[in-house]
């Protein structure tokens, strides 16, 4: 299992993972997420242990003051949240929203997704009370850019059709000028650490 695992994961990095072709209900406006940006329930984001990184699926600036991130979802408050910076689609097994998630989804940037890079251990104590707003974040002095280049693949863990995992690479420049770039790949299964590699520069 864990070498099925480890394949899947390399898979989804190189962009070998395709949509199953039996879906019932494939749903065109998949970027049209319940959320703003890539911070998991309970505050898990990608991280190398030096930098945590934080991409988001709608623009920054009309993430509302008071919400709790780590809360990650916001119905139906995300959905008046614009613009999108990804587009894609999502294939569900019952019917958009029907189910509890959809059980595949694939995302593509529009060309510039933000994302902000911090200090991992700031981040670390920034989430420590259970509470991260959007100012607390910026707080944290992070280094902000755009990627150019942005793919995800992503299997939820509210289903248990698979195994749920989640795979992104991505590419672009910070404000400053630099490049950077990084893949990540998480797997919801307790004995497989989850990959983030980070280059900046």
């Amino acid at each position: 299992m864990r070498r099925l695992i480890v394949m899947a994961m390399a898979l989804a990095l190189a962009g070998l993972i395709a949509a199953p072709s039996s879906a019932a209900v494939r749903d065109p406006n998949g970027a049209d997420v319940p959320f703003y940006a890539r911070i998991e329930p309970g505050g898990f984001a990608a991280s190398d242990g030096d930098l945590t990184m934080v991409y988001f699926y709608r623009s920054p600036e009309c993430v509302p003051a008071g919400f709790n991130l780590l809360d990650f979802f916001d119905i139906p408050g995300a959905f008046s949240c614009r613009p999108l910076t990804t587009e894609g689609f999502t294939i569900w097994e019952t019917g958009v929203f029907l189910d509890p998630a959809p059980f595949f989804s694939k995302l593509s940037g529009l060309g510039a997704v933000p994302v902000w890079f911090v200090d991992a251990s700031d981040y670390d104590a920034a989430i420590s009370d259970g509470e991260l707003t959007i100012g607390e974040l910026e707080g944290l002095n992070p280094l902000k850019g755009a990627a150019s280049q942005f793919n995800e693949v992503l299997r939820p863990s509210e289903v248990e059709k698979t195994i749920p995992m989640l795979a992104v690479r991505l590419a672009g420049h910070l404000d400053d000028g630099r490049p950077f770039r990084a893949n990540h790949v998480h797997v919801h299964v307790n004995d497989v650490p989850s990959t983030t590699n980070i280059t900046i520069g």
